[in-house]
């Protein structure tokens, strides 16, 4: 299987979302849609990919940085990704590209 994704098509790999709202406004959702933003994740990965990590010029990249930050002092796994970068899964394997 092949899945591509940007920032927050690479977030929603995760089990939960819990922390990125910190960058997306849930709020929004609400207005938009007129129902509350959901937070559950597909699962597909058993951590939280945080995209733009030390991405100069990009808008999202110092507040992603923080909630990177706040995931390590969490404990909670999650993987760090600069623009340009990729998770690559083949197997059992895992690397950063």
């Amino acid at each position: 299987m092949v899945y591509a994704g940007y920032s927050a098509g690479a977030c929603v790999l995760a089990p939960d979302l819990h922390g990125l709202e910190r960058c997306d406004d849930p709020r929004a959702v609400l207005a938009a849609y007129g129902a509350p933003a959901r937070r559950d994740g597909l699962a597909l990965l058993d951590y939280v990919v945080v995209p733009h990590i030390d991405s100069p010029g990009h808008p999202e990249s110092e507040v992603l940085g923080t909630v990177a930050e706040l995931y390590r002092a969490a404990g909670t796994p999650h993987q760090p990704l600069r623009d340009g970068q990729a998770v690559v899964i083949n197997g059992g394997s895992t690397e950063i590209h």
